[in-house]
């Protein structure tokens, strides 16, 4: 079982995540996606994994970790963080991705 991130622990990612983009240029504020656009969460083909050039987790790199794991919103710290790059307001923190939506923690 994995918990939920805390609100703070998103906002924290979020400003985190922008500053990051931010500081390497070549580094794209997006994540791994299927062909549907929903977040991959096994490693990456080692063709695909090296030709990459956004934000990754341990899982998309390695087959014995499972980081940041399945209740991590991906679409909800880098639509954020581009939001935040771009000077737009963010999305309110009161609730995780996964509480607002209803779904169980």
């Amino acid at each position: 079982m994995q918990y939920d991130f805390t609100p703070q622990q998103y906002a924290a990612l979020i400003k985190l995540t922008a500053a990051v983009c931010q500081i390497f240029p070549k580094l794209k504020c997006t994540y791994p996606m299927d062909e549907h656009g929903r977040p991959v969460s096994h490693k990456l083909p080692d063709r695909e994994l090296n030709a990459y050039e956004g934000l990754i987790g341990h899982y998309h790199i390695q087959t014995n970790k499972v980081d940041p794991g399945p209740a991590f919103n991906w679409d909800y710290v880098v639509t954020n963080a581009q939001k935040l790059m771009a000077g737009q307001p963010l999305a309110p923190a009161l609730l995780s991705p996964r509480a607002a939506a209803g779904l169980p923690k």
